[in-house]
């Protein structure tokens, strides 16, 4: 009686499963069809997700169900530092305090526009409410939204370059926040050069004399259509398309802290208990790991891994140390991040947007926190995770900067520093060495370590990948009721 239960539920499950995965298929003819009737394609995975928002809130007004997700309205925080301000403007990049940040910029996708952070209908997903991004926003004041800008108004209220309201990347309010939704690694070079020609036509910028903070994050979208072209979206050519915006912003930018925030363990999307809708919009934005075989997925997470190592070992390379008043940090608070719980266990879904895959209110403030510390955090010492409850950091006397490969450790960075003076120019051209031989052997062991140090993370994150228990839950369920199943919970 048993076995004929389980028989009989496995067919139920197997039935919904193919009913669920029609509707799929239909959801994508309709998107398809509207995009064609506004013109030719191609059409970038961007648009279809738009298409298919409109279409999905479309049908929730017919059935006169209205799409609502728990948002909190504010994040503010209390923060009580200590005022440590410069005597005089820094010229060194290491000795670079809160307080002497002047402007604030950002290049990315979607997580940096804010799309649909304030969100309470499937609608409010079409809008980029780039004041509450947790990198570059700068709506109201840390009181009442909690974003790296106005943490740094704390200590600089003159701090200028942050977003306000809502709007494009070309929008009046949204200032250096020049990211794009749908935006993948290959964009971000042009992004960079976006950005500097904002801040060359600012007036109100000095671009000698004012100290910048520019935040990049990028490569959800490139591991969103890893399954499409493994080739185009490599953790190899992933690197190199950073790198050559970094390489613009090293070349043009003076006095200047750029911070790269690491792609966060994509995979975790895959283990988040989704509504229909949720599934149709995943469809369209991130099938690669929403819809991934268990092997295909295991494949992705190893590739996501990838992304992060050879971030760390492009920025460890020294390529960005050869100058005083410019600097390049990895900041990796996202790399082991979970997704966060209720206290019954479930996930918490107050961290996302209506499609289960964006930032909410909450996790931009959670982001915006969780990366202010790490910018605090010595190098080595760095957290690579992010838990609710965690506190916003001060300076310190003891540490009253951000944290830079030099002044995270003196006696490692004077001689990483030497060594990269010494041998290396802007252009990477190798040069005479000038000095006692004993120079030449320190900067070796300081290389010897960095390689020594990479291979460790290395093979860490093998391990983690030989180790790891994916689990997967049913991703496609059929509702008999689709007004219900519209309903977000």
């Amino acid at each position: 009686m048993i076995a004929a239960k389980q028989v009989f539920v496995a067919l139920l499950v197997t039935v919904g499963t193919c009913c669920a995965t029609l509707d799929l298929q239909k959801y994508e003819e309709k998107v398809k069809a509207q995009l064609a009737a506004e013109g030719p394609g191609p059409y970038t995975d961007w648009q279809m997700y738009e298409a298919a928002v409109e279409m999905l809130a479309a049908e929730a007004n017919k059935s006169h169900v209205e799409l609502l997700q728990t948002s909190a309205q504010s994040t503010g925080i209390d923060l009580n530092c200590l005022p440590q301000k410069s005597h005089t403007v820094p010229t060194s990049v290491h000795r670079l305090r809160p307080s002497d940040v002047k402007v604030v910029g950002a290049i990315g996708d979607s997580l940096t526009a804010a799309n649909g952070a304030k969100a309470n209908t499937i609608l409010g997903l079409l809008t980029n409410y780039r004041g509450v991004a947790w990198s570059i926003g700068g709506e109201k004041d840390l009181d009442t939204y909690l974003t790296l800008p106005n943490i740094l108004k704390k200590f600089n209220p003159d701090v200028i370059g942050f977003a306000t309201g809502n709007g494009g990347p070309r929008s009046s309010k949204a200032k250096l926040d020049v990211a794009e939704q749908g935006a993948k690694s290959g964009g971000m070079a042009e992004q960079a050069r976006t950005l500097i020609d904002k801040i060359k036509g600012d007036e109100s910028i000095d671009l000698e004399n004012d100290w910048k903070v520019v935040t990049m994050l990028i490569g959800g979208n490139d591991l969103c259509d890893y399954c499409e072209d493994k080739e185009s979206f490599s953790a190899e050519k992933y690197v190199e398309n950073i790198q050559a915006a970094l390489d613009i912003f090293h070349n043009e930018l003076p006095r200047t802290f750029v911070n790269v925030v690491s792609v966060m363990d994509i995979v975790e999307i895959a283990r988040l208990q989704r509504t229909f809708t949720c599934d149709i919009l995943h469809f369209f934005l991130c099938r690669c790991v929403s819809y991934a075989s268990d092997e295909a997925l295991e494949e992705l997470q190893a590739v996501n891994w990838q992304y992060m190592d050879l971030t760390h070992q492009m920025i460890d390379s020294g390529r960005y140390y050869d100058r005083e008043d410019f600097t390049v940090v990895v900041q990796p608070f996202l790399e082991e991040t979970k997704l966060p719980k209720t206290e019954s266990g479930d996930y918490d879904k107050s961290y996302f947007a209506p499609d289960c895959f964006h930032f909410s209110l909450k996790a931009h403030a959670a982001a915006g926190k969780a990366l202010w510390n790490n910018m605090l955090e010595p190098l080595g010492s760095k957290k690579t995770d992010w838990h609710p409850g965690e506190p916003l950091e001060c300076p310190t006397e003891d540490r009253p900067y951000f944290a830079t490969v030099e002044n995270s450790a003196p006696s490692f960075a004077s001689a990483n520093q030497a060594f990269f003076r010494q041998f290396t120019s802007q252009n990477d051209n190798i040069r005479p060495v000038s000095g006692p031989s004993a120079a030449v052997i320190v900067g070796c062991l300081v290389l010897v370590c960095v390689a020594v140090g990479g291979a460790v993370f290395a093979l860490r994150r093998r391990k983690q990948l030989k180790d790891q228990d994916i689990l997967r839950k049913p991703l496609l369920q059929k509702s008999t009721d689709m007004a219900s199943t519209l309903v977000l919970t």
